[in-house]
């Protein structure tokens, strides 16, 4: 009876096991905010336009997808307009949720693309700061079920 071909011995020599490359960003890395094409645009949509071009992976789109993520502005822009119909909006997030699948513009899709944003460490603020204080100074007080043996 003829032999089977040995088995790679490790995961690290499978290739199906192989992990994704990703690509590391800091939030330092923004880029320049290009112009939205001309019309009127609310103050939301504007905000929007902003943020996903102050994102640290903006770097990464090309001609194209700044005009399909102009596209999608008009998307955001119908959806905030005050007209707009419950029922219009379902199918307008429906729309702007898928295309920012594409551009990396939730946790799950960045993950998919192979995309890692490394932040900055959180400084301590006052409250933070006030409540890790607190518990210090319970940890040096008497133990309060002793008050109750007195009693």
């Amino acid at each position: 009876m003829p032999r089977l071909p040995r088995r790679p011995s490790g995961p690290d020599r499978r290739s199906h096991h192989a992990k994704p490359e990703t690509k590391t960003f800091t939030t330092a890395e923004a880029g320049d905010v290009p112009a939205l094409p001309k019309g009127r645009w609310s103050e939301r949509t504007l905000a929007w336009w902003r943020s996903i071009w102050s994102a640290p992976w903006a770097k990464e789109y090309t001609k194209p997808d700044q005009i399909a993520l102009a596209r999608m502005a008009e998307l955001v822009e119908a959806f905030n307009d005050p007209k707009a119909t419950p029922k219009d909006k379902v199918g307008l997030s429906t729309e702007i949720r898928l295309m920012g699948q594409s551009f990396g513009l939730d946790a799950a899709s960045r993950r998919r693309l192979g995309w890692d944003v490394q932040r900055e460490p959180a400084k301590e603020s006052d409250v933070a700061r006030l409540i890790r204080e607190g518990r210090e100074s319970r940890q040096d007080s008497a133990d309060p079920r002793d008050y109750l043996d007195e009693m």
